[in-house]
């Protein structure tokens, strides 16, 4: 089924920082946009995950909202000194009397990655970014920076940073 929903809706693998495939549907124009300022409103992309496919630990200049639409739940990791782990995480899915959530926002500057929370399945969702994504407002997490500030987030930085 994974193949079928990344064919119908001609999504393509994800070019930095992290797994999956993605497509851009929407990006909102601001009421008073120049010239100069041609960023937008927001942006919103599909972005199906498959195994051990995972979001890397990186940060935007923009709130990046998850909305779950179909398959297995992800897991969003935020990375935060003054939480007891150094982490939060948030199970972004569909079982809403089990604590998991259909919607989840990531305040812009966190340090954040994400993955999904059973082996072999697969998660189709949305992503919105407000304003709208550009590429110089994204950040790629360094494993050897982010396990100095955030020691004691040491295993899911481990598996949601690249070795360097």
């Amino acid at each position: 089924m994974f193949e079928q929903i990344v064919t119908e809706l001609a999504l393509e693998p994800y070019p930095r920082n992290c797994y999956g495939h993605y497509r851009e549907v929407h990006r909102a124009q601001s009421s008073n946009e120049s010239a100069k300022e041609a960023r937008g409103a927001s942006t919103h992309i599909y972005y199906a995950l498959r195994n051990a496919d995972r979001s890397f630990m990186h940060k935007v200049d923009a709130d990046e909202m998850y909305h779950f639409y179909l398959g297995s739940p992800i897991v969003v990791v935020e990375l935060d000194a003054n939480e007891s782990g150094h982490a939060r995480s948030t199970v972004v899915g569909s079982d809403v009397t089990s604590g998991q959530r259909p919607f989840h926002a990531v305040k812009k500057g966190t340090w954040f990655g994400a993955y999904l929370l059973r082996d072999d399945t697969w998660a189709l969702c949305g992503l919105t970014v407000s304003p709208a994504f550009v590429p110089e407002g994204f950040v790629a997490g360094k494993r050897k920076e982010l396990l100095e500030e955030y020691p004691k987030a040491k295993e899911v930085i481990l598996k949601l940073t690249e070795s360097e």
